[in-house]
């Protein structure tokens, strides 16, 4: 592999980084252009898709190299990633680096974890706040933060045998919903399930996503948008049905 072609290597590596953290297209191609025109191409050609990425870098008028990503992973939010990532393309196109530096520092960035106490103590305050917001009580929200517990467990240990996420939407929502039922037959009236439930489906809503994908429409791109659009429909489809399913066991006895 030559320098050029490790140069365009590591930019889709970038690109591929950003489409998997929650970035739309649109910044991620405008990313790549500015990358590719700062290492020294005459021209720089980017199409990103929700599923892949694919890049030309035209150094001369007889050299170019086109190098394509696949995006397997199922997209998810890190905004600290995408800022870290945005931070280490500015740098590049500002200041001199070598290639080694690129990809050093792009590798750290791959390498950092994120807290997973964080995330569910975000997850607790979400489902507790929100369904104290749609009308419910104390008990409610209480219920709701362990059943968020519940859904941080399936996130973290079901999505890695469940790649799909509108199966993995659906399964979580489904077990969601049954227990849900269950909490409440066991405290009986003191609990509202209709509250409960709209506080834990708030933490597995796609709303990044829906609105990358109509932002995407409005810029132009628009058969990304409508790929992430029916994708999230699909999504908030799955967890719709997921948690109607246990509801509507529970009418019929």
């Amino acid at each position: 592999m030559n320098r050029h072609e490790k140069a365009l290597g590591i930019f889709l590596d970038m690109g591929r980084i950003m489409m998997e953290n929650g970035s739309d297209v649109h910044r991620i191609e405008q990313t790549l252009i500015h990358l590719g025109k700062s290492y020294g191409a005459e021209h720089m050609d980017v199409l990103a898709i929700t599923s892949s990425i694919i890049a030309t870098m035209k150094i001369s008028d007889e050299e170019s190299y086109t190098h394509t990503r696949r995006i397997t992973t199922s997209p998810s939010t890190n905004f600290r990633r995408l800022e870290n990532i945005n931070a280490l393309s500015r740098k590049f196109c500002q200041q001199q680096m070598s290639l080694d530096d690129l990809e050093n520092q792009l590798k750290s960035i791959k390498a950092e974890s994120v807290s997973q106490l964080k995330v569910l103590t975000g997850e607790l305050c979400a489902a507790a706040s929100f369904t104290i917001f749609f009308g419910g009580t104390i008990q409610d929200s209480v219920a709701a933060a362990l059943l968020a517990l519940f859904i941080w467990v399936m996130q973290k240990y079901l999505s890695k045998i469940c790649s799909n996420i509108v199966f993995f939407n659906f399964f979580c929502s489904f077990l969601t919903g049954i227990l849900t039922l269950f909490i409440c037959h066991v405290f009986s009236n003191q609990l509202h399930i209709d509250k409960i439930i709209i506080g834990d489906i708030m933490i597995l809503i796609p709303g990044l996503a829906m609105c990358n994908a109509i932002k995407d429409i409005f810029v132009g791109d628009t058969i990304t948008g409508i790929m992430r659009f029916a994708e999230t429909v699909l999504w908030a489809g799955a967890l719709a049905f997921g948690f109607a399913i246990p509801v509507m066991i529970r009418n019929w006895f």
